[in-house]
Formats: structure tokens, sequence, C-alpha cells
């Protein structure tokens, strides 16, 4: 059964997901692109990780798969294996989404930040400098961390890690 998020998510992105490289003025990112929307869903910056950088944005667009349909270990390639491998080596999860106003502890940032975070690792492999009114942030974000969850079950159930 799927959520209200993937569902609301899946009429504005119905996939398939491409990863384009580019850049947001300041650093480099792989972005993550609906192909028949010609929309773009995230982008993952880097500066110096870029290997990193693109785990990440494989991983999430694996997940966007696997919420479309079921994903068998039969259709995972040997590099998609060691991608998620690598990835949930690293950040084993949970994952969820949370809010960050723009200013925390007295530190003032420029805009609020939505982001989906590991509970294990307190990495944020997702965020967005936004306002807290941006309904298609807190969808993205609520989406991949469900997403990552499901593919993280898929990924144990498989053997992977």
């Amino acid at each position: 059964m799927q959520s209200d998020s993937i569902s609301n998510f899946l009429k504005r992105y119905p996939g398939p997901y491409v990863i384009i490289p580019g850049s947001d003025g300041v650093d480099f990112t792989f972005d993550l692109c609906c192909r028949s929307t010609k929309q773009p869903i995230v982008s993952v910056a880097y500066w110096s990780r870029q290997m990193w950088a693109r785990r990440v944005a494989r991983v999430i667009r694996l997940a966007l798969l696997r919420i479309r349909g079921p994903l068998r270990g039969g259709r995972l390639s040997e590099r998609d294996r060691q991608v998620l491998a690598a990835f949930f080596t690293e950040m084993p999860g949970p994952f969820r989404h949370e809010f960050l106003p723009a200013s925390i502890d007295g530190t003032p940032n420029t805009l609020d930040e939505w982001l989906v975070t590991c509970e294990s690792s307190g990495c944020h492999p997702v965020g967005f400098f936004t306002y807290r009114s941006d309904s298609n942030a807190e969808l993205v974000t609520a989406t991949v961390a469900e997403a990552i969850n499901r593919l993280r079950a898929d990924v144990i159930a498989f053997g992977i890690v």
C-alpha cells in the first residue's frame, strides 16, 4: 500500500528517472530528473566528494524505482549492489524527513531547510534550502525518506548488507 506522499509524488513525477551532472552555481551536482515530465526532483551537491554524491543520487534513483514496483534481486546489476552496500554501510538508516527553521540555536540561516536524515548516523544525504511553506520540498523529502527505507528493507532481504 502506498502512502499519500508517494501517491502524490508519483502523480507529479511518474518516472522514469535519470541522473544528470550539473551545477547549482556554487557546487557541482548530480541532478535527479523525471524523464517523462522533464522536471528536476532533487540535486545532490558536492565540492570534493564526487563519488559519494553520485552514490547518493544512484540510491535515490533506485529507491524511487522501488516505489514504482518491487525490485527483484536479479534486476540489480552488480554495480547497483556495490553502490547499495556502500551507501547502507555508511548510512544504515532508518531515514526520516525533517524541517529545520532558518534560525536554530541562535545561528541565523537565510532559508529554512527540509532534510532527509539518517537516524543512525545523523547524515543528511538530501536537503533543500527553501521556505517552510514549500510543499514540494516537503513532498520530495518525505517520499525520498520513505522510498530509501523501503529499498533498505529489500537490501537487507536480498542479503546485500
